[in-house]
């Protein structure tokens, strides 16, 4: 309400501008200056007296008149550029002498334009040309003439007319010319699209001076040369209920209509039926693709998503404060699991296309590289929301309409795809959408309520609000390419790669009323060219429209992503917390447990383990002479670090769903015992004993024998426990020392199982906080060991600012503010991974040490 009020206003403000500054300042100029043009001819007399005499008041007035009148008609003129323009909906020119006045007057038609639902339906009916038709009567037949000079344009998909005339003829301006040569297949009554709506397969005569000015988007197709006299498919018109021939072409370059009876008038020809769009050349097949009990992915939309669970670990890295030690549990309650699904999305995208997980970095010069010409070529935007969920990209300039039992869950998996698409690296493909409130409810039911705000979504109180919006961001990508001197992203991309981001912005939303619907037609064909469309949630005859199935396939040969309620809620969540970092509806508890087993563990190492296990590194067992056993299946690898973070033991199936969800159970049994078998052979053979039992199975419950084996990950765990638990500071530290001794890397490094980011996780925190609390007890008496035992902190999560800020306190106490800034630095390069900054927490404590350094070196020099 808030925002139509401020839209509804801003309109009458610029409307009122408007007609005072056209009629207001030649009514104000008539009555006060008068006429700009004198009454009579001055004589030559009358001209020397004025270069000789001094100018007098009287003199200076009619002179600022006369500029003033200058001036105004350069309002004018600028008026009637930007108008036109606007009405044929295509880039204003530029006129070098009222360049500074067309950016003010484009301000005020632009936004009176594209606001006013009256003014927007002249906008779409200015843009569609009066039909015109020519025909030959000869012999009795009607011959319409469709000779095709050279060269022809075939058109391919995505084509978009005025980038053809960019493209062949240098000149966005000059469609109509394309256009008037190609009546038959453009004509003037083409609907809403008017000239914009070429199909592909058409073949389209080009002026004779066409000719090619490099690859564009949007005008991919071909230009070859036809002799003239052959003729170019044309439409199919609309003839009368009784049969007809098929028309041939006569020895003069000229098709005869179908024969019709005598009665039947002349028909004139029409523009083909409209196709559904199409979708992107490199598309996956059909079946290729990531099941998942929730829906249908496509493989880079699943790519997509596991690159945002994985940012929310690292974010989670970042914003983490290390608890005390004497907080009692080592294991940390805020560690929950990403949803399952995530699990599965990850382990299907590694078996199908394991390069989409870390895809290599396209060479991207730096700023200096490339103002100096030393660096390659930026490289293209990765693929937008709409091309991963299978749709396609570039959307029609009509927007795309979903109809169908498959039509909401394809618009849930759109959702996710566009806040999932692009990289902190790549801001251009990092996709926006607006979506009404009660478009969001129809999707996502009850779980709109409880989602969390997302930078890149924004919700508005309901349609005309979102079209609102979706004006402003028109208005302000018009107003940057026209200060560009460019029409379309390509050509600012080209004028100039230093430019904002301007990502896609999609408007999700149900079918407008008819009070809002040429508003919203006017919008998308304006927004087009700015990577601004929309999806109708149902359909859309001012559009295209798509039927898609239950299964997210359609009426073509491409399947598009689909997601229930449930999943796709799971996923913004996931989204949410990647941008964000703030961790969305509570979850399940942690699913690691590796606290102590039942029997609480006695001072000092174990004394009854003989096998030693290596978990923290690369994983190994150890036999008696030290020496690592090898053999070791990969699953039982696996097997073996899965129970070490279950300390008290996993169900059997649990470990099943985690290895293999996608086997069937007398499958996955017969696996697990394969596994466990070749483990407990294995450690038997470290052990030197066949008798022993290093896992136990107790009533499906499987857990490693702690009486047998001795695991640094283990050794960890219990020294934080008696360090928390000893009284006396020596303890305290000789327990942190022992603690800090077993941590000696990564948890199974190097083996990125589905499960092991949580435990994992867990392990590099407790790390951490045994150096920080050691770090804090030594410090009053041994400040260099601080400052040591911190650095090693950091080397270990340069991410975590709590970490950093422990960091810049131990350097100022030994009086390195040069330490201080170097690490606010390497702080700052380690955020910037993630696209984020350092908080106003850490930066004014950098600020406050440097202050502080400087007053007591100011005492310092003045006491000398």
């Amino acid at each position: 309400m808030v925002s139509t009020l401020v839209a509804l206003v801003s309109r009458l403000a610029r409307t009122g501008l408007l007609i005072a500054l056209l009629v207001g300042v030649p009514y104000g100029l008539l009555s006060q200056v008068g006429s700009p043009l004198p009454d009579h001819l001055p004589d030559t007399d009358r001209i020397g007296r004025v270069l000789v005499e001094p100018a007098s008041d009287e003199m200076v007035l009619q002179l600022l008149g006369v500029a003033l009148w200058i001036v105004w008609v350069a309002f004018v003129a600028s008026v009637v550029v930007e108008v036109v323009a606007a009405l044929r909906g295509v880039p204003s020119p530029r006129l070098r002498p009222i360049a500074p006045m067309q950016t003010f007057v484009g301000w005020l038609v632009a936004g009176l334009l594209i606001a006013s639902p009256v003014l927007a339906v002249v906008v779409q009916t200015a843009s569609i040309p009066r039909v015109t038709a020519t025909a030959d009567d000869r012999d009795g037949l009607t011959r319409v003439a469709v000779t095709a000079p050279e060269p022809v344009y075939h058109v391919a998909r995505g084509d978009w007319l005025g980038h053809v005339a960019e493209r062949f003829l240098g000149d966005f301006n000059r469609y109509p010319e394309i256009q008037d040569l190609n009546t038959n297949q453009i004509p003037h009554d083409s609907g809403p699209d008017g000239p914009d709506h070429i199909e592909p397969g058409w073949q389209l005569a080009l002026p004779a001076d066409a000719h090619d000015r490099g690859a564009r988007p949007h005008a991919t197709g071909q230009v070859t040369s036809t002799p003239s006299g052959t003729p170019s498919p044309e439409p199919p018109s609309p003839g009368p209920s009784t049969p007809s021939q098929p028309a041939e072409p006569d020895p003069d370059g000229v098709v005869p209509e179908p024969t019709t009876p005598a009665t039947t008038a002349p028909t004139t020809t029409t523009a083909p039926t409209r196709e559904p769009p199409a979708g992107p050349q490199t598309a996956p097949e059909a079946d290729t693709g990531v099941e998942i009990p929730g829906g249908w992915l496509t493989v880079p939309m699943a790519a997509a998503i596991v690159a945002a669970a994985a940012l929310v670990w690292r974010r989670r890295r970042s914003r983490y404060r290390h608890r005390p030690i004497d907080a009692g549990d080592p294991t940390d309650p805020d560690l929950r699991p990403l949803p399952p699904t995530v699990a599965r999305i990850r382990n299907t995208v590694r078996a199908q296309a394991p390069d989409l997980l870390d895809p290599p970095t396209p060479p991207q010069p730096t700023v200096t590289e490339y103002a100096a010409g030393d660096g390659p070529d930026l490289a293209e935007p990765g693929p937008s929301g709409p091309e991963l969920a299978g749709i396609g990209e570039p959307l029609p300039p009509g927007g795309i309409g979903l109809t169908g039992p498959g039509a909401d869950p394809a618009a849930r998996a759109l959702l996710v795809a566009a806040l999932s698409s692009g990289t902190p690296d790549d801001p251009d493909a990092r996709g926006q959408v607006i979506i009404p409130a009660d478009a969001l409810t129809t999707l996502l039911g009850t779980g709109a309520v409880d989602l969390g705000p997302i930078p890149r979504l924004q919700v508005t109180t309901s349609l005309s609000d979102a079209l609102t919006r979706t004006e402003e961001l028109l208005i302000e990508r018009r107003r940057l390419l026209e200060d560009h001197d460019v029409a379309d992203l390509t050509g600012m991309r080209e004028a100039n790669p230093l430019h904002p981001p301007m990502p896609p912005v999609l408007l999700l939303c149900e079918p407008p009323p008819p009070e809002l619907s040429a508003r919203l037609t006017t919008a998308l064909h304006l927004g087009a060219p700015l990577q601004v469309g929309a999806v109708v949630l149902g359909a859309w005859p001012r559009g295209d429209t798509l039927t898609v199935r239950s299964d997210g396939r359609t009426d073509g040969d491409r399947r598009l992503a689909v997601l229930d309620t449930a999943t796709a809620t799971e996923l913004l969540d996931v989204v949410q917390e990647a941008q964000t970092g703030e961790p969305g509806p509570a979850a399940e508890a942690p699913g690691a447990d590796m606290t102590t087993p039942p029997s609480e563990p006695q001072p000092g190492p174990s004394q009854t383990a003989s096998v030693r296990v290596r978990l923290l590194g690369e994983p190994a067992i150890f036999d008696r002479d030290g020496v690592p056993v090898t053999g070791l299946r990969h699953h039982a690898r696996e097997l073996l670090v899965y129970l070490a973070v279950h300390r008290s033991g996993a169900n059997l199936s649990d470990i099943m769903e985690a290895f293999w969800p996608n086997a069937t159970v007398p499958r996955a049994r017969e696996r697990l015992s394969t596994e466990t078998g070749d483990l407990r052979r294995r450690i038997r053979q470290a052990a030197g004993d066949r008798s022993v039992q290093p896992v136990v199975n107790t009533g499906s419950r499987y857990h490693l024998n702690p009486d047998l084996l001795d695991l640094d990950v283990w050794h960890l765990v219990d020294e934080l426990r008696r360090a928390s638990a000893a009284t006396e500071p020596d303890e305290k530290i000789a327990a942190l020392r022992r603690a800090i001794d077993a941590h000696t890397g990564v948890l199974a490094e190097g083996h990125d199982y589905d499960w092991i980011e949580q435990p994992r996780e867990q392990v590099r925190r407790n790390g951490i906080r045994a150096r920080l609390h050691l770090a804090e007890l030594l410090g009053p008496s041994n400040r260099h060991a601080a400052v040591q035992l911190t650095q090693e902190a950091v080397a270990i999560d340069p991410l975590n600012e709590d970490v950093a800020r422990r960091a810049m306190r131990a350097l100022a106490a030994v009086g390195e503010v040069m330490g201080v800034r170097a690490q606010l630095e390497r702080l700052r390069a380690a955020l910037d991974e993630i696209d984020e900054e350092p908080t106003a927490e850490t930066l004014a404590l950098a600020a406050e040490i440097q202050s502080r350094r400087g007053a007591a070196t100011h005492r310092a020099n003045r006491a000398n």
